[in-house]
């Protein structure tokens, strides 16, 4: 078929009424995942929390190495409760999860009468954690997340 006879059929009433309803939905399925994915990028704007505010007692845990008992906690003003997941590097599943709602030092591990505690990592296999930590208060909701490695004996 040469170009000439497919342009007058594009053009032609046969197809132009295939043609419109299917423009017609194709811009309205558009703009049902465009918009939202619009609005979710701009909220992923909001400012995350300063990771070297989270720090294990042998100095800064982003990077850092941990091994045998380790303090980990987080300091923030104006922070109400901050909670804590652990995870391996590259796992789906966290090995350890905490929440802590007395500041304005947050602790991962806490003992039972709410001192802070120790992780003891030996529990842990050697290897790179990451830790997410998220805060609330009167500020929002904020995120941090740190990478360590564990290097027990």
């Amino acid at each position: 078929m040469d170009l000439s006879r497919r342009l007058l059929l594009l053009l032609g009433a046969q197809t132009r009424t295939r043609v419109l309803p299917t423009l017609l939905i194709a811009g309205l399925v558009t703009c049902a995942i465009a918009i939202p994915l619009g609005i979710r990028a701009l909220n992923a704007d909001e400012p995350a929390a300063d990771v070297a505010a989270l720090v294990a007692d042998t100095g800064p845990l982003d990077g850092g190495v941990v091994s045998g008992d380790v303090s980990i906690a987080f300091t923030g003003e104006d922070v109400e409760a901050v909670s804590f997941n652990l995870f391996m590097a590259g796992s789906d599943t966290a090995v350890y999860t905490s929440q802590d709602v007395d500041g304005p030092s947050f602790d991962l591990v806490q003992n039972n009468d709410g001192s802070p505690g120790s992780l003891d990592s030996t529990q842990l296999s050697n290897g790179a954690y990451e830790l997410f930590v998220t805060m609330n208060g009167a500020a929002g909701e904020k995120r941090t997340a740190a990478t360590f490695e564990v290097q027990n004996p």
